[in-house]
C-alpha cells in the first residue's frame, strides 16, 4: 500500500498502473514534473522495492533519468535505455535485487578500493565487478560459476569496454579440487544449486 500511494504522489497514478499493466521489461515512459524517464516495470518495483527497505533517500528526474539519493547521501543516476538499464553511465543487459545492495545501499561504500586489486567471488552478472571498476580498482578478477551469469558478465563487461580492468573466469571456488554440476533454478533468474560433485 505505502508503495503505490508513494508512486502515485511523486509519479501519478498512470505509472502505479504501468506496473501491473505492462510486461516486467517492456519499456515504459514516467512522467515527472518537469521530465520525463524511460523505465520499466521491472525497473521500478526494484525502486520501490528499494525505497520500503530505506536505501533511497529521495528520488527525482532530471536529464531523462531518475537521480537516486541512496542510503549514503550519493546521487545515483538511473534509466533504461535502448533496451539496456543504465547505471551511473554503465549499461547493463539485465539488473536484479544486487543493483540494491551495490548501488542502493551501497555494501562496499566504506572499503577503500581505489588502485587496489580486487577478487570478486560469485560476480553473477558483471554488476559486482563493474561498481569496483566505477569506485577506481586497478584490476578486478570476476569469478562466475554459473554458466548463464557469467554469459550475461561478459556481455556486460563488453558493453562497457572494461576488458581491461575486468579479468573473467567461469570456474568455482571450493576446499578441494572437483568439478560441480550447477542445475539451473526453476523459478530464479541465472540462479542455481550445485546438484552434483565429483
Amino acid at each position: 500500500m505505502r508503495k503505490g500511494l508513494w508512486t502515485t504522489k511523486y509519479f501519478g497514478f498512470n505509472t502505479l498502473l504501468s506496473i501491473f499493466t505492462h510486461k516486467p521489461h517492456e519499456p515504459i515512459i514516467i512522467k515527472c514534473i518537469n521530465d520525463e524517464v524511460n523505465a520499466t516495470p521491472y525497473l521500478l518495483r526494484l525502486l520501490l522495492h528499494a525505497i520500503d527497505l530505506g536505501y533511497v533517500r529521495g528520488i527525482h528526474c532530471s536529464d531523462d533519468e531518475f537521480i537516486v539519493i541512496n542510503a549514503h547521501g550519493s546521487e545515483v543516476h538511473v534509466k533504461y535505455d535502448g533496451g539496456y538499464y543504465v547505471i551511473n553511465g554503465y549499461r547493463f543487459k539485465m539488473i536484479g535485487s544486487t543493483f540494491i545492495e551495490l548501488f542502493l545501499r551501497e555494501d562496499y561504500h566504506d572499503i577503500n578500493i581505489h588502485d587496489k586489486v580486487i577478487i570478486d567471488v560469485g560476480a553473477y552478472i558483471g554488476d559486482s565487478p563493474i561498481y569496483f571498476a566505477l569506485k577506481g580498482a586497478r584490476k578486478v578478477i570476476a569469478i562466475e560459476p554459473h554458466p548463464g551469469a557469467y554469459a550475461e558478465m561478459l556481455d556486460n563487461i563488453k558493453l562497457n569496454n572494461l576488458e581491461d580492468v575486468i579479468t573473467q573466469s567461469n570456474v568455482g571456488i571450493a576446499s578441494r579440487p572437483g568439478k560441480i554440476c550447477i542445475e539451473k533454478h526453476p523459478r530464479l533468474w541465472y540462479s542455481g544449486y550445485v546438484s552434483q560433485t565429483w
